[in-house]
């Protein structure tokens, strides 16, 4: 039987018996054309792309079934298995997942758009497209997951899709609009929702601008990040321009919500914080401080292994001491992969890390590793 004849019959069950369970419905592109179909897929509730409802096309070969047909999202998603990096040498859109991968010809089309729906639920970081999304799904889900609500809301609303299979929709394509949706939105959208706390209810309530009806994203983020500056130099009593070097917040009361907020400042110079003698159980929102060479967070909260120290050393290269006395930190295998992988020699002393102190490596650093 020739590929067209085989393609024809699975399109023909799928017209018969719709997966109407998972939202896929199929059609034809071009009514001549049984290579190229169009299909639907609704974003399953209990998941981050829930209320979204996605374009895709799927290209068979004209060997159909001895290769695997393409699979392209035409409608933009933020998904670790589909490729949005025009740079990337692969399509955009395109999904890749192990029934494509590791082909065989008896499987059925049913059963790869049931498989591909699957990856709402079950992204695979270990098949992706992108380094930096499978970092991000393995050790900042919640980022992740802001991500992708970022990007249903933009591109995937069910009353704006345009019937168009031909175009793809992925408009993001320049450096400068993958900024935006990759970066910058995202960091709104973090900055919102710690914003929608109690505490900081009336945070954005500047009376000089009009902040829903801003379109422009970089705007709305400086704006965010300055009202939040002046923020906290009322509320610490303290006098900060966003050009310091060194930062002392010591003797504050900061609690996590608190450290987060103020690491959404873009204090672009900073290379020592002193955070010591507060309420502080987490270093992740350090993370966006890419010049600190010196932390000190003594006489905080900081005990077990997701503490996000791993993170902050995997992402900061010019860390040179982090002062973790009185916390009582138990070092675990999460920050021990992360001290293995780093390129840089660094010793821990129980709950003092010094990077870099190759005295006390020589001596002590075997000692130290067998209390772990």
């Amino acid at each position: 039987m020739i590929s067209s004849n085989i393609i024809e019959n699975h399109f023909k069950d799928l017209e018969k018996e719709p997966i109407h369970n998972l939202g896929i419905t199929v059609g034809l592109i071009e009514e001549d054309n049984i290579y190229e179909w169009k299909f639907t897929m609704l974003g399953p509730k209990d998941t981050p792309y829930k209320d979204s409802l996605f374009k895709l096309k799927i290209k068979f070969p004209k060997d159909f079934p001895l290769h695997a047909p393409s699979i392209y999202f035409v409608t933009p998603i933020y998904h670790v298995n589909v490729n949005s990096d025009s740079e990337a040498g692969f399509p955009l859109g395109l999904v890749g997942f192990d029934t494509l991968y590791n082909w065989k010809k008896e499987t059925g089309v049913r059963e790869i758009l049931t498989k591909l729906f699957a990856l709402f639920y079950w992204p695979n970081p270990d098949s992706s497209f992108s380094l930096n999304k499978a970092n991000e799904l393995k050790s900042d889900f919640s980022l992740y997951k802001i991500k992708i609500e970022n990007f249903c809301k933009k591109y995937a609303n069910p009353l704006k899709l345009k019937e168009n299979y031909n175009t793809l929709d992925w408009k993001f394509n320049e450096s400068k609009n993958l900024k935006i949706i990759q970066i910058i939105e995202p960091k709104i959208d973090h900055i919102l929702l710690l914003l929608n706390k109690k505490e900081f209810k009336d945070l954005i309530n500047g009376k000089e601008y009009n902040y829903d009806k801003e379109k422009n994203s970089e705007k709305k983020l400086d704006y965010l990040r300055n009202q939040i500056l002046k923020y906290f130099n009322k509320s610490l009593n303290l006098n900060l321009t966003g050009k310091e070097k060194k930062i002392n917040l010591s003797y504050k009361n900061i609690e996590n919500d608190q450290l987060d907020l103020f690491c959404q400042i873009e204090f672009k110079n900073l290379e020592e914080i002193n955070l010591s003698h507060n309420k502080i159980s987490t270093m992740k929102p350090l993370i966006n401080f890419k010049k600190l060479k010196i932390i000190d967070l003594s006489y905080n909260r900081i005990k077990n292994d997701f503490c996000g120290l791993a993170e902050l050393l995997k992402t900061n290269n010019l860390l040179e001491k982090i002062n973790l006395n009185n916390n009582n930190l138990k070092i675990g295998n999460n920050i021990k992969k992360a001290l293995s992988e780093t390129k840089k020699e660094m010793v821990i002393i129980n709950q003092n890390i010094n990077i870099n102190d190759k005295k006390f490596l020589k001596k002590s650093v075997k000692k130290s590793l067998k209390k772990f």
